[in-house]
């Protein structure tokens, strides 16, 4: 059951890390000349805001499996949480594309 769990997580993990690569794309400057300061800092705020998620994922994964400290399930439980916050950041980096 760890196993699997890791293997979920790594599979949402890939598709959020195309996700995120596919929205720094959309946001070159070189689509359009005129906002090119604008769209510099719209990639330097994802950029920013990519990192402090994935601290945030690392911290509330072990946050929330610190209940299961010395458990065998503890990994499966740490994975769990991580698949579920990847998956919500998947729906919010595709939202923000929405936005642009």
């Amino acid at each position: 059951m760890n196993i699997c769990a890791g293997k979920e997580f790594a599979y949402f993990d890939s598709i959020m890390t195309l996700t995120y690569d596919s929205l720094l794309l959309y946001l070159s400057p070189d689509k359009d000349e005129d906002q090119k300061k604008y769209l510099d800092d719209l990639r330097s705020e994802l950029v920013i805001s990519q990192k402090k998620w994935e601290e945030y994922m690392l911290c509330n994964a072990a946050y929330v499996a610190r209940e299961y400290e010395g458990g065998t399930i503890r990994p499966m439980m740490i994975a769990m949480q991580k698949t579920m916050d990847t998956q919500a950041r998947i729906a919010a980096l595709k939202s923000l594309r929405g936005n642009f």
